[in-house]
């Protein structure tokens, strides 16, 4: 067990990098949150995508694709600014994997029980399989100091099929951010255990050193020293 003077001497050290002013995040960079499906996250009924169809309010609609009980885990974004949507989100999986994600974006609220409701897109692949993406393209509008919910789920959890369970990282464009009140996306808590301590530290350095596409923490330029800065600067602000 890690004594508590080696936790300090941890801390101390991380304390000495934010006080050297290393730990500023990369300007001009768009926000990012890792997202992991889990056995014990809820599930949906998911809806089939929209990919095909262009929204501008919270009326899009969409059928059932008989994909149900699907994991789902949820957060807001919001964005100062009246701007074009555009998200994307890469699979953090192994290339061999069979992991599929999906998107959706709701307004209002999103109630897993009505999945048609206040939905605004849904997406599976439109950033090459198994990656999901809505793009500027899609022309949807997203009002400044507004609340919206987007859901990262699966294609499907049936038997025999794509895998439901796994990590991606969401990367907003614009001026979008995530929020860091729940159910928000809290980035110093790398390992989603629900709380943030010195474990996600060690995590996440597991993955730094590994070469693991989740130390990609910023989501730019690959993985490089940038990201301990980002991740720390995100772990001592907390959540």
């Amino acid at each position: 067990m890690m004594g508590h003077q080696t936790t300090r001497s941890i801390l101390a050290g991380c304390a000495a990098i934010a006080a050297a002013g290393l730990l500023a995040a990369s300007a001009g960079a768009s926000d990012t949150c890792r997202v992991t499906l889990r056995t014990a996250d809820p599930v949906w009924n998911r809806p089939r995508d929209t990919a095909s169809s262009t929204s501008i309010a919270c009326n899009a609609a969409a059928t059932d694709s008989q994909d149900n009980a699907v994991p789902y885990r949820m957060v807001k974004i919001r964005t100062t600014a009246n701007e074009q949507l555009s998200i994307t989100i890469t699979s953090q999986e192994p290339a061999t994997s069979t992991f599929d994600p999906f998107v959706g974006l709701y307004c209002a609220a999103f109630n897993p029980a009505l999945p048609l409701a206040n939905l605004i897109a849904l997406d599976d692949d439109s950033a090459g399989w198994p990656n999901p993406a809505i793009t500027a393209a899609r022309n949807i509008h997203l009002a400044a100091n507004t609340d919206y919910f987007l859901v990262v789920s699966a294609y499907s959890s049936i038997a025999g099929g794509s895998s439901p369970f796994g990590t991606v990282l969401i990367t907003l464009g614009g001026a979008a951010t995530f929020t860091q009140t729940l159910p928000g996306c809290c980035k110093a808590d790398f390992n989603q255990g629900g709380q943030v301590n010195i474990q996600d530290i060690f995590d996440f350095l597991a993955a730094w050193f590994s070469g693991s596409p989740s130390a990609n923490f910023n989501g730019v330029n690959g993985i490089n020293i940038q990201d301990i800065f980002d991740f720390l600067a995100a772990w001592f602000v907390g959540c």
